[in-house]
């Protein structure tokens, strides 16, 4: 029983890198199209799902070590202007929708 409450004052290494993969993950997935999708009236379902994919993917090859990308970054900066770049590239690249 005590061994349960020592670990909420000091997590192990694995629950550490599990909460950083995810919290730098759905971060890097969602926050591009999000804000893009708030205040860019051309952002459209196809940018923000081509967004969400390229940042997750981007962040896990980064943070994982699979690809030299981060530069001496972290890898959700990588990951941001990834999913950013391919939201505003999809979203120009696929017909306006119509407002009914």
């Amino acid at each position: 029983m005590y061994r349960n409450i020592y670990s909420f004052y000091k997590p192990t290494r694995s629950f550490r890198v599990d909460n950083s993969f995810a919290i730098g993950g759905l971060a890097s997935a969602f926050s591009g199209p999000l804000i893009l999708g708030l205040y860019w009236m051309r952002t459209n379902e196809y940018g923000a799902a081509a967004g969400m994919v390229s940042g997750m993917l981007t962040y896990i090859l980064g943070a994982g070590g699979y690809a030299p990308i981060t530069m001496g970054m972290n890898a959700i900066v990588i990951a941001l202007i990834v999913s950013g770049i391919l939201t505003v590239g999809v979203s120009l690249a696929t017909p306006k929708r119509q407002r009914a």
